[in-house]
C-alpha cells in the first residue's frame, strides 16, 4: 500500500496537522465575531476571499467614467414602504395558499422585487453608507424570516444584525425606525444561536494549540452568557415595552425620532432646552417628551452588551448642566452595571462553587455600592427631592438587595447591615414623597412595596434563618 504524501516542515509537524491547527483557529475565530458581545464591531472575520472581495466593493462605487456612484433612493420613502413590504409578503403567501387576491393596499410580488431591487442597488452603490445598508438587511431580514430558509440562516442574521446596528450607531442614525427594527432581529438572532457548526466543536476538543485553548476558555464562558442576553431584552421588560409604546406613537413618528434619526447635536439641544438656564425645565402637554425618549434609548441599549458603544456615545452627549442632568446620567450608568451583574449572576448560578459565590456577592454589592455612592456624592439625602430622577439611586439601592437577596445571604453579618442602611435611605424618599412633593407622588406606592420588602428580609435574617430567603 502506498504512504501518504505528508511533508515535513522546520518544526517536524506534518503540513496536514498545521493545516488542521490553523482550521480550528479560523473555526474558533468565526466564532468570537458571532458572539454580540461588547466587542462585536471590533471583531470582523476576513475570509481568505476578503481582498478579492474588498476589490470587488471598490469597483463596485465606481460610475462609468470611474466616480464614486450614488444611490438614486429616497431613504425616507423607502423607510416608509418597509412596513407595507412585510405585510405584502405575509398578504401575498396568505393569497397563494388560499387561492385569493392580494389587497390593492399591499404591493404585487412585481412591486416587491422592484422594491427589493432598488434598495440592494442603493445599498451597492453606497456601500459605505450604514443607512442603505440597514435598509437593505431588514429586507432580507423580511425575507429569511418568512420564507423559511435555513441554509447559512445565522449568519445572514448576523450581518443584518451588524449592518443595522452600525446605522444606529452612526452619526444621526438613533431612530425608532433602527431601534425596533434592530431589537428584532436581535432577539431572533439569540433565540437561534449556535456557537459551533456540526463537527468543529471536536476539532477545538482535540486541539494542541495554546491560542485556541485559550480562544475556546472564553467562548466557553460566553456559551453560558447568551441565553441571559435574551432574557434581559424579553418583551416584558419594561426598556422593552416602553420603546414598543414610543414607537408606535404617531407624535414620535413624525419627529425626528421616528426615522429620519437623532444627530449629537440634537441631543445637546434637547437637554439644553430643557435643563439650560433659558430650559422650560418642564414638558408642555402634547409635546412629545424627547428627554424620555433618549433615556429611553439609553435604558434599552443598556441591555444589549454589543451596543456598549452607542449608549457611551449617547452619555457623552448629555451636557453636565444640574444636579438632575448628572443624574439622568448615573441612571444610565446603574443599568449599565445592571445589565452586567445579572449576566454575571446568570453564568456563575449553575457553579455552587465558593469562588463563585464570591464573585456573585461581590459583584452584587458593587452595584450596590455604587447606588449609594450616587447618593452621597450629589448629597441626594440632604436635598429636597424634586422629582423621580432624585428617586432613582434610592429605589434602585434597595432594588438589588431585594432581586439578590440569594447571593447577599452568604455574607450574613453585611447583608444585616446593608439591610438597615438601606431603609435608612428609603425613609428619606418615603419622607418626601409624604410631604405632597408632586414629582415623588407617581412613586409614592413603589416606595411603600421596596420598604415591606426590605423589613420582611431583615427579619428573616434576624431569625438566622437566610435559607427561607
Amino acid at each position: 500500500m502506498a504512504k501518504s504524501a505528508v511533508s515535513k516542515g522546520p518544526s517536524g509537524l506534518s503540513h496536514n496537522r498545521e493545516a488542521g491547527e490553523s482550521g480550528v483557529l479560523r473555526n474558533l475565530h468565526k466564532a468570537q465575531v458571532a458572539v454580540p458581545d461588547q466587542y462585536f464591531f471590533a471583531n470582523i472575520y476576513r475570509s481568505e476571499g476578503g481582498q478579492k472581495d474588498q476589490k470587488k466593493k471598490k469597483q463596485s462605487k465606481r460610475g462609468l467614467f470611474g466616480g464614486k456612484k450614488k444611490a438614486h433612493l429616497d431613504l425616507a420613502h423607502a423607510r416608509e414602504l418597509i412596513k407595507s413590504f412585510h405585510n405584502s409578503f405575509l398578504a401575498n403567501k396568505e393569497a397563494v395558499e388560499d387561492g385569493g387576491k392580494v389587497s390593492d393596499s399591499n404591493m404585487s410580488v412585481a412591486k416587491m422585487n422592484d422594491f427589493r431591487g432598488q434598495v440592494r442597488e442603493a445599498a451597492t452603490a453606497s456601500d459605505d453608507d450604514p443607512n442603505y445598508l440597514a435598509l437593505d438587511s431588514i429586507i432580507r431580514y423580511i425575507d429569511i424570516k418568512n420564507s423559511g430558509v435555513m441554509k447559512d440562516k445565522q449568519l445572514i442574521l448576523q450581518d443584518c444584525l451588524r449592518k443595522v446596528g452600525e446605522a444606529l450607531r452612526a452619526e444621526g442614525g438613533l431612530s425608532m425606525f433602527h431601534t425596533t427594527w434592530f431589537l428584532s432581529i436581535y432577539k431572533d438572532y439569540l433565540a437561534s444561536f449556535r456557537m459551533f457548526r456540526k463537527g468543529e466543536l471536536d476539532g477545538v476538543r482535540q486541539s494542541t494549540s495554546a491560542e485556541a485553548k485559550e480562544i475556546a476558555r472564553d467562548l466557553a464562558k460566553k456559551q453560558f452568557e447568551i441565553p441571559h442576553y435574551l432574557l434581559l431584552v424579553d418583551k416584558k421588560t419594561w426598556e422593552v415595552r416602553q420603546i414598543n409604546q414610543y414607537a408606535l406613537s404617531g407624535g414620535i413618528k413624525r419627529s425626528i425620532h421616528g426615522q429620519k434619526g437623532c444627530t449629537k447635536q440634537d441631543m445637546q439641544r434637547i437637554f439644553h432646552e430643557r435643563f439650560g438656564p433659558e430650559g422650560s425645565g418642564a414638558v408642555k402637554a402634547g409635546e412629545v417628551n424627547e428627554v424620555n425618549i433618549i433615556m429611553a434609548y439609553s435604558l434599552l441599549f443598556s441591555k444589549i452588551p454589543m451596543m456598549y458603544e452607542l449608549v457611551e456615545h449617547i452619555k457623552s452627549a448629555i451636557p453636565n448642566l444640574n444636579v438632575e442632568t448628572t443624574l439622568l446620567k448615573e441612571k444610565i450608568n446603574i443599568g449599565q452595571k445592571l445589565c452586567l451583574l445579572e449576566i454575571a449572576i446568570g453564568t456563575y448560578q449553575g457553579d455552587g462553587s465558593k469562588d463563585s459565590q464570591k464573585k456573585s456577592f461581590e459583584h452584587a454589592l458593587g452595584v450596590h455600592n455604587y447606588c449609594v455612592n450616587v447618593i452621597k456624592n450629589n448629597r441626594l439625602d440632604k436635598l429636597p427631592l424634586k422629582s423621580e430622577i432624585y428617586a432613582h439611586p434610592f429605589l434602585k439601592q434597595a432594588a438589588v438587595l431585594i432581586s439578590y437577596k440569594k447571593t447577599f445571604k452568604t455574607d450574613k453579618k453585611t447583608f444585616e447591615e446593608l439591610l438597615n442602611k438601606s431603609l435608612e435611605h428609603i425613609h428619606v424618599i418615603k419622607a418626601s414623597a409624604a410631604s405632597g412633593n408632586p414629582g415623588l407622588y407617581k412613586i409614592a406606592g413603589h416606595i411603600d412595596v421596596y420598604e415591606r420588602n426590605l423589613e420582611a428580609i431583615l427579619k428573616r435574617v434576624n431569625r438566622d434563618d437566610p435559607e427561607d430567603l
